[in-house]
């Protein structure tokens, strides 16, 4: 009887290799990274031919893409070569080489420029050799992201505490990940207005049959007035939501989100406030008249409650519970949100909250923190366009009306979004201290159940709209006071 043959550490061929077989596998895999020296010969050929495709090398390839010595010491002397102007041709190639002594140090064969530049290799193929070059850089940087990955696990009790292992995945992960964030393959980032335009027809083109097929390309707000002037939250947007303390600021990121959801976009908080179980009892105080948010602290006064409690819960899971996901993002850095937001939007995932972006951290040091917020800001503004998605972040205000600790959170957002509270005036009056008198000032009294949401900046549509708004603290609620406003012409 003839059995299939296992390996030596007991594997039959058809089940998966254990860890200690993979990890042997690797010892002797140094001479087969991949790799194509005859596509980085050719692409270099392609260049001798026609001096002009250095360009385009010069944006899609770094001198490391290219992996024997020999051709990356080439392509890197001939990106210097162009820069200083000097003509792309293998007689003043060698010279610079020979001069600069990487012949004599072995980086480059004497004649070995003069042969490459002498091959026949047809310039036509120059995209071809581009690509298998790119794409045997990608997984070379892949292969090696994932071995430091590795090396961090094994490292794991030795350099963390035991209680850090989700720490460790997650720094696992972004190594993999910022090990190919600059490998990604660039079509190119510039083009004529000519062919800007003909890429703008396609976008109105693909906007407009989605708007006859009834899909929405902008995630609407739920406030009237703001989705008539903007649209909605645009992909690739990052907005901005600030006020004083206590001003709603978290209420009104959290109509959006549950607005949203109901419309099926996909959405995730990131609170640094309150643990996500309380976040979650926003959610449901929002959903009914008979409880608000205090429930979870002392329990349900009536059956009464207790049946509208079960009924919110029913609708919530069954309308947007799998619609909305919620983090406890205390304590985490913006690297690592901004991981978990790549990782999201594959799943997916369009909308994202940060509350508050003055709670997270980031590991790049800049000096103070009002650089370091601007760090930050940066990093989530720039997650919105590399990742095709929508970004609201929530930010204190002082008491002068400025955001605090940093402005550029108002310089790199699209929309600015502020609340205020709302006053009323309160008459002065005269007090009569027996035959003198003496006049009383007051203060304005805020009206606690009254907002003002003020459109501080947008870009795309009118800014300046102040929208009068309804606000119920107990129940972490915010809506349009009325709904029925027509637009000013």
């Amino acid at each position: 009887m003839i059995t299939e043959q296992s390996s030596r550490y007991g594997r039959r061929r058809d089940e998966t290799p254990t860890a200690e077989e993979l990890l042997a596998s690797f010892s002797n895999a140094a001479e087969s990274m991949p790799n194509s020296q005859e596509a980085e010969e050719g692409l270099l050929s392609c260049i001798f031919q026609d001096p002009d495709r250095i360009m385009e090398a010069r944006a899609k390839l770094q001198p490391e893409a290219f992996y024997h010595c020999e051709t990356r010491t080439i392509f890197e002397e001939l990106l210097t070569m162009d820069q200083e102007g000097i003509p792309l041709e293998s007689v003043a190639l060698n010279i610079r080489l020979n001069d600069q002594g990487k012949i004599e140090r072995g980086l480059v064969r004497q004649g070995q420029a003069t042969i490459i530049a002498c091959s026949l290799v047809i310039p036509a193929y120059f995209d071809r050799y581009l690509k298998m070059i790119h794409d045997r850089w990608t997984l070379r940087k892949g292969i090696h992201g994932h071995l430091l990955a590795v090396r961090l696990m094994f490292r794991h009790l030795t350099d963390r505490m035991e209680s850090e292992v989700a720490g460790t995945l997650t720094d696992c992960q972004n190594i993999v990940q910022m090990s190919l964030d600059g490998v990604k393959f660039d079509t190119g980032s510039s083009a004529t207005l000519r062919e800007c335009l003909s890429e703008h027809i396609d976008h109105m083109m693909e906007l407009q049959q989605k708007k006859d097929a009834g899909i929405e390309t902008l995630i609407p707000t739920g406030f009237p007035t703001l989705d008539r002037r903007a649209g909605g939250i645009g992909l690739n947007e990052y907005w901005l939501v600030t006020g004083p303390t206590k001003s709603g600021k978290s209420v009104l990121a959290g109509q959006i989100v549950k607005h949203a959801a109901r419309r099926g976009f996909k959405a995730k908080i990131y609170t640094n406030e309150v643990q996500r179980v309380s976040y979650a009892g926003r959610f449901l105080a929002s959903e009914s008249s008979e409880f608000d948010g205090t429930v979870e602290r002392h329990g349900f006064v009536n059956r009464k409650q207790q049946n509208e409690y079960s009924r919110a819960i029913t609708a919530l899971k069954n309308s947007i519970g799998d619609f909305i996901i919620i983090d406890n993002a205390a304590g985490k850095y913006v690297e690592d949100v901004v991981a978990d937001m790549r990782l999201e939007a594959r799943s997916g995932t369009v909308l994202f909250v940060v509350d508050l972006i003055g709670k997270l951290r980031t590991r790049a040091s800049h000096g103070n923190r009002e650089r370091e917020l601007a760090h930050i800001s940066g990093c989530l503004s720039d997650a919105t366009k590399t990742l095709g998605i929508a970004c609201l972040v929530v930010a204190q205000e002082n008491e002068d009306g400025a955001v605090r600790e940093s402005k550029a959170l108002g310089m790199d957002c699209e929309a600015w979004l502020k609340l205020v509270h709302v006053r009323a005036e309160k008459r002065r009056g005269t007090v009569k201290f027996g035959s003198s008198s003496s006049e009383m000032d007051t203060q304005d009294e805020i009206i606690r159940n009254r907002r003002k949401l003020i459109v501080q900046l947008a870009r795309g549509f009118a800014a300046g709209d102040v929208i009068d708004c309804a606000f119920d603290g107990a129940r972490f609620f915010i809506a349009e006071l009325d709904n029925h406003r027509t637009e000013e012409s």
